[in-house]
């Protein structure tokens, strides 16, 4: 399929099988996945637009707490600067403690809690200045301009996902175009040069797809230009595939990058560098009609070095090392028109090396599940999924529970009751943490209970409005075996790790909440979206108190909007605007108790203006992000000075403009 530069829209009509809907920024060539139907005694027109397909996510036995976005949203709303982590922050149930990072907080969870996916391949932490251990950072490593419309999910998800207890970035690598594209673009995450097309003009059965960036500061720096602070980063990504057969295909996938920042004041140094390499490889068979089956082997390494020089003497030097070597496989069946089956199995290896200890830890699960239609409005996914470790003689196994229902009332209502049982293996760093003869070895995984009812009313083509209540309820959350306020529960939302010896899987914590979405998709030239949190994150630790978690906000109110105004058939001049605001962060007063503060609320406004030329052969596109544009006070963290008795604050990003060109061609 092919389509020059410009947006599009097609929809593929069969009997006896769902419709499907491709929507496209540029000349690309897509996937179409085509579902079975059940059998109707009497065939009706049928009519699909885009706006419907936009907030389901893509996976079909996501019934509720997930919606599919593009990348284009992570380009079109105002502060995301092209990151797909920075995009979901407008969504509801999603929260952010920190502007400078792209940590996504899910209804009241850790960011550590949260699982990145692409193609099938789970990845660690892909971002630049990483943390082994973490999920976010400040510059996202994973290039947006490589990602096809993808899935967020958040809670309860299906069988096929584990290893996590709040959300599943759930992404897909775009294939190559079906002829030779070029991309220069510069902007916040970098300098970029990307290629695709054929490995051969003409065949169709192999192409490639790759991109190369380089942080745009630092050529600035070695061009003789002052910018203040100088972030080293480079990433390069790559996706090849080839047919063999009819039915076969084999990718491969890659992802590289490595970051440094150094910064100097007075006589102290402070160094912060990551690496990241990502291979992947897999197998894929399709018959197009009932069957599907994929086998993949990958690796991948995250290394995260931290060091601070004072007086010319090195004071603190830490580096820690993961490699993860995986396995999986994976079968579909749609031999039946009202069953749809799943199962999959897969197991990972990771060396582990963290303050100056080693370590071998195996990973597995196997899964199955089943849809089974009860009518055209009733549907059943019901699965389990089998997960354990080995880590030093130390065994756990763990049995998941997975089901979901969905009670399609009418054409423009759904509703949907979904639960899952979860389990996540501990931040890696804290088993190898040692104090005498204290150790975190023995630790289990951490289990939560996550309760969900989903309704969804679209009551015109390019409107709906979504309501979520959930209730998750976390256990064997790692503890210190003292009594104390401390829980693994807040790890996740800064640069560090907290380490803590002797833990036990002690600690509970419970998040509740109320989502709402009001949505406009892009028709007409404009769209519109308010999304409202409504929640509440608390746990216990082994002291037996319950408490504010971190990330318990109580209230995230997001609006987002924006205009196209066409001039002519070829260029386009647009606005885009937000306004978020949400509860103060939980703080703790000097001497006070845990969280028991609370910062005043946060606010910010940013505003996108862009013009976009889109030619029969070039499309190109320049953009202005100004961020914060009230220049509002965002308190981040405060320090107490007992000698003077008075707080140092340090606030969140204050007004910043930044800006995007880009060029395809």
């Amino acid at each position: 399929m092919k389509n020059n530069l410009g947006y599009w829209l097609m929809c593929w009509l069969f009997i006896g099988l769902n419709p499907a809907v491709a929507i496209s920024a540029s000349s690309l060539q897509d996937s179409v996945g085509l579902s079975s139907a059940m059998r109707q005694d009497t065939l009706t027109a049928v009519s699909v637009e885009a706006p419907f397909q936009k907030d389901r996510a893509l996976n079909p036995l996501v019934y509720g707490s997930g919606r599919s976005f593009s990348t284009e949203d992570a380009y079109r709303y105002a502060g995301s600067l092209g990151d797909v982590g920075r995009m979901l922050r407008n969504y509801a149930g999603v929260s952010c403690l920190d502007d400078s990072r792209n940590d996504v907080s899910v209804r009241g969870n850790s960011p550590c809690h949260l699982l990145w996916r692409i193609d099938g391949y789970e990845i660690n932490n892909p971002n630049h200045y990483a943390t082994v251990g973490l999920t976010g950072s400040t510059v996202a490593l994973l290039n947006t301009n490589l990602i096809s419309n993808s899935d967020f999910l958040m809670g309860a998800f299906p069988a096929e996902f584990g290893n996590a207890l709040s959300g599943v970035f759930d992404l897909r690598m775009r294939p190559a175009a079906a002829d030779y594209r070029f991309r220069v673009q510069t902007g916040w995450n970098g300098f970029e040069l990307g290629a695709e097309g054929p490995f051969r003009r003409g065949d169709a059965s192999g192409a490639f797809l790759v991109a190369y960036r380089y942080s745009f500061l630092d050529i600035l720096s070695r061009l003789g230009l002052n910018t203040g602070i100088n972030p080293k980063y480079q990433d390069l990504s790559f996706k090849f595939h080839r047919d063999l057969c009819e039915n076969w295909r084999v990718e491969l996938l890659g992802i590289w990058g490595k970051s440094l920042l150094q910064l100097d004041e007075n006589d102290a140094s402070l160094l912060t560098a990551s690496s990241t390499a990502f291979l992947g490889t897999a197998l894929h068979y399709d018959n197009q009609a009932h069957h599907r089956a994929s086998v993949r082997l990958y690796a991948n390494k995250l290394r995260s070095l931290s060091s601070v020089e004072q007086a010319g003497q090195r004071a603190y030097h830490e580096a820690q090392d993961e490699m993860r070597y995986t396995l999986s496989a994976t079968w579909d069946s749609r031999a039946r028109p009202n069953h749809y089956w799943q199962m999959g199995a897969g197991c990972d290896l990771y060396d582990m090396q963290f303050f100056s200890r080693t370590a071998r830890m195996y990973v597995w699960h196997v899964y199955a599940q089943d849809e089974y239609r009860f009518s055209s409005r009733w549907k059943l996914r019901a699965g389990w999924r089998v997960q354990g470790k080995s880590l030093e003689g130390n065994r756990h196994q763990k049995w998941e529970p997975r089901a979901a229902l969905q009670w399609r009332i009418n054409q423009a209502h759904r509703l949907a009751l979904s639960y899952g049982r979860h389990h996540q293996t501990q931040v890696h760093s804290l088993y190898l943490y040692r104090e005498s003869s204290a150790s975190n070895l023995a630790l289990d995984f951490s289990q939560s209970d996550h309760y969900c009812l989903s309704y969804d009313w679209s009551w015109a083509e390019d409107w709906r409005l979504k309501a979520d209540v959930y209730y998750q309820y976390l256990s064997d959350l790692a503890v210190e075996k003292e009594v104390s306020a401390f829980s693994a529960m807040n790890i996740g939302n800064d640069f560090y790790i907290p380490m803590k010896a002797g833990l036990l899987n002690d600690g509970l914590a419970k998040n509740y909440g109320l989502e709402l979405t009001l949505e406009k998709f892009l028709s007409k030239q404009y769209y519109a979206m308010l999304t409202a949190h409504l929640y509440r994150s608390r746990y216990c630790g082994s002291d037996g108190v319950w408490r504010n978690s971190a990330y318990d906000l109580r209230h995230v109110f997001n609006a987002v909007a924006g205009y196209q105004f066409e001039c002519g058939k070829s260029f386009v001049l647009g606005v885009d605007a937000k306004l978020s605001t949400a509860g103060g962060k939980p703080g703790t007063p000097f001497g006070g108790e845990l969280y028991s503060a609370r910062y005043p609320p946060y606010f910010r406004s940013d505003i996108r203006l862009f013009c976009q030329y889109k030619g029969p052969k070039i499309f190109y596109e320049f953009a202005v992000d100004l961020q914060n544009v009230s220049h509002h006070k965002n308190l981040l963290y405060e320090v107490y000075h007992p000698e003077s008795q008075q707080y140092t604050y340090y606030y969140q990003t204050l007004f910043s403009p930044m800006y995007t060109f880009r060029v395809l061609f």
